[in-house]
């Protein structure tokens, strides 16, 4: 996979090429003390190697940041990732991946993990060797939102990009204004952005799938959102959509294709196993809960699991409720 690899950019048949993007893989996190959790991200990175794998229209997978839960990363939890990037090796197929706020190291952890098929998509030789053409694209790291807009302006003239890869929050993606965000794609737009050519930016942090366009219409942005869910709320939450009009609990998982050849983009659901973990303090609180669980289970392709706990006297049924939902515990 190096300088004579061919790129799909131009036929007709090219054009169905595509990358798989997917960002906050959270590799080795285990939620709630349950190693349960640290299997099911692993489980799914590895499923979304073998989809790109698997697809002879798929160039490689993209890496939109936080690809491991935290920086410090010991050498027996290696295996996992190992086992995912060894099925994009065994297909010749690279992973592409810029550093997130969890996973940020100095140096670069994606470089010096020295692994044949995983390469910075931030460095611009990277996007020469794999046909991104380093005028028309920006890949930034993590950055804060003090130092981001002066990250970008330094990088390039915003005018001129028409793909961005970046892990940051957007205030339109939010799911309201209290929350934190890095930027907006007004102010983006405000700096350059869209103003010689239309510009998709895709990102990773927001764990939900979300996408939106700029107030003039010639910036698009999606997020792939976290293949795993990570609580039970998380589908009340979801992120605003153009794209999908979802119900107001979407437990649906997504990853994004990307096609270079046209700047075209498309959200296509994946499968993970869900979790959920919620305490009821109320009979109420309890029957929301459960009629959550059952809303989800439709959408579940293999058992989830669950860790609920409520009133004693409310626990025949909340057992009665979990009967029919294919859950593990």
């Amino acid at each position: 996979m190096g300088k004579n690899r061919e790129h799909p950019l131009k036929t007709e048949e090219n054009r169905k090429h595509y990358w798989l993007v997917t960002a906050d893989n959270q590799l080795v996190a285990i939620h709630w003390n349950n190693p349960a959790r640290e299997e099911d991200y692993y489980r799914s990175f590895q499923n979304l190697c073998r989809i790109a794998a698997n697809d002879k229209h798929c160039i490689g997978l993209l890496g939109l940041g936080d690809v491991r839960e935290r920086a410090s990363f010991q050498a027996k939890n290696l295996e996992g990732m190992n086992a995912g990037l060894k099925i994009l090796l065994g297909a010749n197929k690279p992973m592409l991946a810029i550093m997130g706020n969890h996973d940020f190291t100095t140096p670069n952890w994606i470089e010096s993990m020295r692994y044949p098929c995983l390469h910075n998509l931030a460095d611009k030789k990277t996007q020469e060797e794999f046909g991104f053409d380093p005028e028309t694209t920006l890949a930034l790291d993590f950055k804060t939102k003090g130092d981001l807009e002066k990250a970008i302006l330094e990088a390039c003239d915003p005018g001129n990009i028409r793909i961005a890869f970046l892990h940051q929050s957007l205030r339109e993606l939010t799911t309201n204004l209290r929350q934190s965000y890095d930027t907006s794609l007004e102010r983006l737009e405000e700096i350059g952005f869209g103003t010689k050519s239309r510009c998709l930016i895709l990102l990773g942090d927001l764990h939900n799938y979300g996408d939106a366009k700029s107030p003039n219409g010639k910036i698009q942005a999606a997020y792939p959102g976290s293949p795993e869910m990570t609580d039970v709320n998380e589908g009340s939450n979801g992120l605003k959509s153009d794209v999908l009009q979802s119900e107001p609990h979407d437990y649906r998982k997504f990853a994004i294709r990307y096609y270079p050849a046209t700047h075209a983009w498309e959200p296509v659901e994946i499968s993970p196993r869900p979790w959920f973990r919620a305490k009821a303090k109320t009979a109420r609180e309890a029957a929301r809960i459960t009629q959550l669980l059952e809303n989800a289970a439709s959408s579940w392709s293999m058992p989830g699991v669950v860790a609920l706990s409520c009133p004693r006297k409310e626990l025949e049924m909340v057992r009665e409720a979990l009967k029919p939902i294919p859950t593990l515990e």
